[in-house]
């Protein structure tokens, strides 16, 4: 799957999520959105936690390696959603941004 047929998967999430709560404006989509991304950045937190064994003794006992890859994506993803609804464009804005940093390392 290329960056453009995910933007364009998100973009159709993004349509269905202003179905789904019509009666918000435009800021208070994007104050939701933001801190949707707290929450799963916090779902992908204790998953790494736990991944790295640094965790209760009952949170270690329920958990499942499979687990931080789909926190990591639900992050991306929700991250992605805050862009598109921001405005941004988001494979511009990746793309300079990454070619800034690899630019950058690639002197180190």
């Amino acid at each position: 799957m290329t960056i453009d047929d995910i933007i364009k998967k998100l973009k159709v999430i993004n349509n269905k999520l202003h179905k789904q709560y019509p009666e918000l404006d435009h800021k208070t989509s994007v104050l939701a959105r933001s801190t949707k991304v707290s929450e799963e950045y916090g779902e992908f937190s204790d998953e790494l936690l736990s991944s790295l064994g640094m965790q209760r003794a009952d949170k270690l006992e329920k958990y499942n390696p499979d687990n931080l890859a789909s926190e990591f994506a639900d992050v991306f993803i929700t991250l992605m959603l805050l862009g598109i609804e921001s405005g941004i464009d988001v494979k511009e804005a990746i793309t300079k941004r990454l070619n800034k940093q690899y630019d950058k390392r690639r002197k180190i």
